[in-house]
């Protein structure tokens, strides 16, 4: 067997968590395998496993199924015999069924609006593929499936109505939007055959609104650990800083509840999962501040979701045991 030692540079915290999964996969010598074997702990974005006969190495691709939830993990790291990692896996999360991002396929004349919708849509994890003229996205649209179609309208058009015929009969499972900077003056026949339609001078923030009523979110959290992680009350000020066109921004709010995984918090401006950013609140107790990077994970109205991507360690260390010292939030776990 390959043996392989785990490398250097991890970013994001481990948190120890034993549990059984079944292991499916191909070994070194290509015979198919399904075993049972552990997990030692876990982290945002992979997992390391003990237990596993079968020889496999650095680069494998591995199913790993715990209850009824399967995700796709690619060896990273085998440890070598002897050592205090013999027998342990080193793995990352590269799939959860299938490819569950949401597709998105727009006619949109405009390369400015393009550009906007494709950073905006893109950011919150949706694919997206644009085109100027409906006939460019109708050849598209014959040999790629996707979930929503949006469609800018220029006023009194009606020749989209045969690429919507032709959608709403190939593909009756695809949402149709429409845009136009004037709503008021698109076709009946148009808004007939739609899903529903959004003024183009609205925000961007009421456009993604729209999409997730109408298809759900972007894409699923890859390895459902978030739900795993006990959380506690925190009641402080917290200040969100991030970039968007390359200008800093900067946002207040108030945080509602921590854990070792992320934040819960309540501000008025508007978020887009998937954005980067940077957190700074303090602890109760503490006289310095918390500066950990995170990615906004879930919103619901004013109330947002962060999973922390990088943390200092002395001040991943803090959080841990103010977490021992928190009021716990009873949630129901995932079944």
């Amino acid at each position: 067997m390959q043996q392989v030692s785990p490398r250097g540079g991890r970013r994001e915290p481990r948190f120890p968590l034993q549990m059984p999964t079944l292991v499916f996969g191909y070994d070194r010598s290509g015979r198919a395998f399904m075993e049972q074997a552990q997990t030692l702990d876990i982290s945002i974005a992979g997992a390391r496993l003990t237990g596993l006969s079968s020889e496999v190495a650095p680069g494998f691709i591995l199913a790993v199924q715990q209850g009824n939830r399967r995700a796709r993990f690619q060896v990273l790291w085998v440890g070598e015999p002897n050592t205090d990692l013999e027998g342990q896996i080193g793995m990352q999360c590269v799939e959860v069924g299938g490819d569950t991002r949401k597709r998105i396929l727009c006619i949109e004349p405009n390369p400015a609006e393009q550009a906007l919708q494709r950073s905006y849509l893109e950011t919150a994890g949706y694919e997206f593929a644009c085109h100027a003229d409906w006939r460019q996205g109708m050849a598209v649209f014959q040999e790629s499936a996707f979930d929503l179609l949006m469609v800018d309208v220029p006023s009194g058009h009606t020749e989209l109505g045969e690429f919507i015929s032709f959608v709403r009969l190939n593909s009756p499972r695809t949402r149709v939007m429409l845009l136009s900077n004037n709503p008021g003056r698109i076709p009946e026949i148009l808004l007939n055959q739609a899903d529903g339609f959004i003024d183009k001078s609205n925000s961007r923030h009421e456009l993604l609104t729209v999409v997730e009523e109408m298809i759900g979110a972007g894409n699923q959290i890859r390895w459902p650990l978030a739900r795993l992680a006990a959380r506690y009350t925190l009641d402080a000020p917290v200040s969100i800083f991030l970039r968007r066109s390359g200008l800093p921004i900067s946002m207040q709010g108030r945080s509602t509840d921590v854990s070792e995984l992320g934040l819960g918090a309540e501000l008025a401006e508007d978020l887009v999962p998937g954005e980067l950013v940077r957190l700074c609140f303090r602890l109760p107790g503490n006289d310095f501040d918390l500066t950990p990077q995170a990615t906004v994970r879930r919103r619901s109205g004013s109330r947002y979701g962060f999973e922390f991507v990088s943390f200092e360690p002395a001040h991943f260390e803090e959080l841990c045991l103010a977490c021992q010292k928190l009021p716990r939030i009873s949630l129901p776990q995932p079944a």
